[in-house]
């Protein structure tokens, strides 16, 4: 699944040059302590409306692509600082729909910027991202983590419109995701699909599953030991929920600071339902504390 990808060479008759900009911080209310939200740019397509709060004080906010999806030729660019204390949690209204095109020469890609401050906690949650048939997308998101910050974060991919028996239709995917505790990368995780030049069923890529996802769970801080029982209690729960020629999944500790669950599987619905058991069983580890579904606006 590694490669490299490639630059454009050519633009599209349209491009779309979204850019968003927000600040989570922490708020006094008398004796209780919320997370607001300042937004300081956003240009459509990107855009959110108003901020929720959750039972434990943080702010629930809803990532809107106004135009439906994501046109080849978009360029999109989202930064986020979750201020030392704040309590954020992201997510988005619906799947991301990448959109193929005649411009095959043209990627669209969006970059995503966030930086979690000293002592807070951000809970990344977006819907299943879809690319259709002839597609070209480059997606990269780097979280930087102060001391004492917090991170889960996960991604899903489909293989395509798979009601519509659009299986691999894309020309190319590729994704870049990197964490950093301060200046120390602890994932780097860097890779490329492109159905059409290598088989995406190799055993070396998806053998023969269809969908796939990936989920980080980080504390800066907290020692080895503690994560070892973190690595065992999520292991026996990827076991349980591993399904063989259905769905597997896998759990493993990073360098330091967090640990990484991996699953495949034939049906989209397996792996959105196991992943907010991870997030759950890993928040009270972490955290001693029960983990929010967020809600979902239309």
């Amino acid at each position: 699944m590694h490669g490299a990808f490639a630059p454009t060479t050519a633009e599209p008759l349209t491009t779309v040059d979204g850019v968003l900009s927000l600040v989570f911080r922490p708020a006094h209310d008398g004796t209780d302590i919320s997370t607001v939200v300042d937004i300081l740019a956003q240009r459509p397509p990107l855009r959110v409306v108003r901020p929720f709060r959750l039972p434990d004080g943080a702010a629930l906010l809803h990532l809107h692509n106004v135009s439906g999806g994501v046109v080849k030729g978009d360029r999109l660019a989202m930064e986020v600082e979750v201020r030392p204390g704040a309590r954020a949690q992201l997510t988005t209204t619906g799947a991301t729909r990448i959109y193929g095109g005649r411009h095959t020469e043209s990627s669209a890609q969006q970059d995503t910027t966030i930086t979690v401050g000293e002592d807070a906690l951000l809970e990344y949650l977006p819907d299943p991202l879809i690319p259709y048939a002839g597609s070209v997308y480059l997606q990269r998101t780097r979280f930087t983590l102060a001391a004492g910050a917090g991170l889960f974060a996960w991604d899903v991919f489909a293989p395509g419109r798979a009601a519509r028996g659009e299986i691999f239709a894309y020309d190319r995917l590729g994704w870049e995701t990197t964490i950093a505790a301060g200046d120390i990368p602890i994932v780097v995780e860097r890779a490329c699909l492109e159905p059409g030049v290598r088989p995406v069923d190799s055993p070396a890529r998806l053998g023969p599953y269809r969908y796939f996802a990936s989920f980080y769970a980080c504390r800066v801080g907290v020692d080895a030991g503690q994560w070892a029982n973190v690595e065992r209690s999520l292991a026996a729960l990827a076991c349980e929920l591993t399904v063989p020629g259905t769905t597997l999944w896998g759990a493993s500790c990073l360098p330091a600071h967090g640990i990484a669950i991996r699953g495949v599987s034939m049906t989209g619905r397996s792996l959105l339902a196991a992943l907010p058991r991870f997030w759950s069983a890993a928040k009270r580890l972490l955290y001693g504390q029960e983990s929010h579904m967020p809600r979902k606006i239309y």
